[in-house]
């Protein structure tokens, strides 16, 4: 199928769908009238007979009567830069979550700590990524309110 610009005036043969997307369209296609093949034979080899070798040669093309009618297209749609933003935070809002899932295990060791001292023992060894952790959900929390999604992190 063909894709074209936004005003249907152009045939795309290059376009980036992470910039924009594609919407199934119809464009107009006007009547094309039949045109007969026009030509000439050319020499291209005479003999001594009187014998010849000629090739036909096209002045104009021959044209197949179309009806108008409607075709099939999509036209390429680009983003808003603020549509490109809205894509860009949701995918950086699922990889931050993402993260905080892959380390939820530093988590429950924390909750099933039997006393004192293992927790204690736990957060130490696990600093740096409870530390990853909150910058995560802080960040998670600011891309929520951009993105106005709500659920509990």
């Amino acid at each position: 199928m063909k894709v074209y610009n936004q005003e249907k005036t152009e045939i795309l043969e290059n376009y980036d769908l992470e910039k924009g997307y594609l919407k199934e369209d119809f464009i107009e296609v006007p009547e094309v009238e039949a045109v007969k093949e026009e030509g000439h034979y050319e020499t291209i080899r005479e003999y001594s007979n009187g014998g010849k070798d000629v090739k036909w040669v096209v002045d104009v093309e021959g044209v197949e009567y179309q009806p108008a009618h409607q075709e099939e297209i999509l036209v390429y749609i680009p983003y808003t830069e603020k549509e490109l933003q809205t894509i860009a935070n949701q995918n950086e809002l699922a990889d931050v979550l993402q993260h905080l899932i892959d380390t939820d295990y530093v988590s429950n060791k924390l909750i099933e700590a039997i006393n004192e001292t293992e927790l204690n023992q736990l957060k130490q060894k696990y600093a740096k990524v409870l530390t990853q952790r909150r910058k995560w959900r802080e960040r998670a929390n600011e891309l929520k309110k951009e993105l106005e999604v709500w659920f509990i992190i």
